[in-house]
């Protein structure tokens, strides 16, 4: 589950805006493994790939 919470359309005069914005992503922090591959299983085993972890990020965008 991903996530994003914005302030847009902010008027700092000029004719310019500005927006703020929050996100996340693998918000409940959740584990998956998304690729396995069995091709070296004789010699290291199998393995995976597991997904990133929780993220979170900040932004800010200035219109002019």
């Amino acid at each position: 589950m991903n996530g994003r919470l914005a302030l847009t359309d902010i008027d700092v005069g000029r004719g310019a805006t500005v927006a703020f914005s929050l996100w996340s992503r693998n918000l409940l922090n959740e584990a998956h493994v998304y690729r396995r591959d069995p091709a070296n299983r004789a010699t290291l085993g199998e393995y995976g790939n597991f997904n990133a972890p929780r993220t979170f990020g900040a932004e800010v965008s200035v219109n002019f």
